[in-house]
């Protein structure tokens, strides 16, 4: 059966499944390159040594809030883990953990946008790009 003759729900369900993964991998990739210039490039502006000293103390067995200043605890607890899961240390395994964060998020939320509309999911996946860069 030609594509003339297929159900026109089957072909735009074919439609939105190209449209979300095409978003998904452009996602993938911009997390990879953000990942790639500021990893080993030194390209960012902001403050890692902060959430670098945190995972630090989280990983000798410190408490965020209550025995070093810090943000949002999880933040801490995810690299932390990361960290020690592949016995690392460095600033640049701390940009991994992050860059891994970044993947994570967005890939759920990608996930929950396969129940909405295509248009919801490119509004959407514009403003995930515009957020995390």
């Amino acid at each position: 059966m030609g594509p003339s003759m297929q159900h026109p729900e089957a072909v735009r369900s074919h439609l939105d499944w190209t449209i979300l993964s095409s978003v998904v991998l452009f996602g993938l990739i911009a997390t990879l390159g953000a990942f790639l210039l500021e990893g080993h490039a030194g390209f960012n502006l902001g403050d890692e040594g902060y959430l670098w000293y945190g995972v630090q103390r989280v990983l000798h067995g410190e408490v965020p809030i209550r025995d070093f200043m810090s943000y949002d605890p999880a933040r801490y607890y995810w690299a932390a883990g990361l960290l020690w899961l592949f016995h690392a240390n460095g600033l640049i395994a701390v940009r991994a953990a992050t860059a891994a964060s970044s993947v994570q998020g967005y890939l759920s939320w990608m996930g929950r946008l396969a129940e909405w509309s295509r248009v919801s999911a490119f509004v959407y996946s514009r403003c995930c790009c515009a957020c995390f860069g």
